[in-house]
């Protein structure tokens, strides 16, 4: 499925969540990320924002 995250949050965590989100999304701009994700690889990313 094609996914787009975008995000705000705080400036500490911006760069946390942005190298993570990038093992599976392609960075467009700042606080923007799209990309195809199976289920799989979806849960996992809820599951790595979460903590």
């Amino acid at each position: 499925m094609y996914v787009v995250v975008v995000y705000d949050i705080s400036v500490e965590r911006v760069n946390k969540v942005r190298i993570f989100l990038k093992q599976y999304l392609d960075w467009m701009q700042n606080s923007v990320l799209e990309g195809e994700l199976t289920l799989g690889e979806l849960k996992e990313v809820e599951l790595g924002l979460k903590n």
